[in-house]
């Protein structure tokens, strides 16, 4: 089971913490993600409204039904295109490993500064799918798992915030930075706040996701 981040940060003052998960455990959570708000009779467009509406949901109520699933995981996790040719099953398995780790550290990173979910509709979140004509299914697959990472890393990320640990987090993240990033400015503009972003979540991708 993933740990959430918030769980690991020994407290409010702390520079570094000990969280360490694959690639492949960020995939089985997103899929534990999709299992706790997906109805299994629903069609792909509803359920991509489902996954947005998780977001929205996190950010607008203190604590709530679905925010509790979500951080603990789900015992069975459902699996979009389970159902996919064998052909095609290695393809999709690395798209899900290459995809859903991004979303979760994207996620994640606005998740601590308490992102709008407007902001995070703007700057990240895959509203249609890349055309992949070698793989059909491949685009869909990726934009599932990319999002599906998003709502979980947010989900990790507000807790970190609630539970007053953000200083703590960011103490950690910047050890594994290359470039300097730049504390959050208010007069930052749409391209310093996504670059922002992405420099934090690859320097978090950089001290904590493994590869296997």
């Amino acid at each position: 089971m993933l740990q959430p981040i918030a769980n690991a940060i020994p407290g409010p003052s702390a520079t570094s913490y000990t969280w360490s998960h694959s690639r492949e455990e960020i995939v089985d959570a997103v899929e534990g993600v999709f299992s706790a708000i997906k109805d299994r009779e629903d069609k792909e467009k509803e359920f991509l409204e489902n996954l947005w509406e998780a977001i929205k949901t996190l950010a607008e109520v203190a604590g709530g039904a679905l925010e509790t699933p979500i951080l603990l995981g789900v015992a069975a996790g459902f699996a979009p295109f389970a159902a996919i040719g064998a052909g095609y099953a290695d393809a999709a398995d690395e798209i899900k490993l290459q995809r859903a780790y991004v979303g979760y550290a994207h996620g994640l990173v606005m998740g601590v500064m308490m992102e709008t979910p407007d902001n995070i509709s703007d700057y990240f979140w895959e509203h249609r799918p890349t055309p992949n004509p070698m793989f059909e299914y491949g685009a869909l697959i990726g934009q599932y798992y990319y999002n599906g990472g998003i709502v979980l890393g947010y989900a990790h990320g507000r807790q970190v915030f609630k539970k007053n640990l953000g200083t703590a987090f960011w103490a950690d993240t910047k050890q594994y930075i290359n470039d300097e990033f730049g504390d959050p400015d208010n007069g930052w503009g749409r391209r310093e706040w996504i670059d922002f972003y992405i420099a934090a979540s690859v320097a978090f991708r950089r001290g904590h996701i493994t590869e296997d």
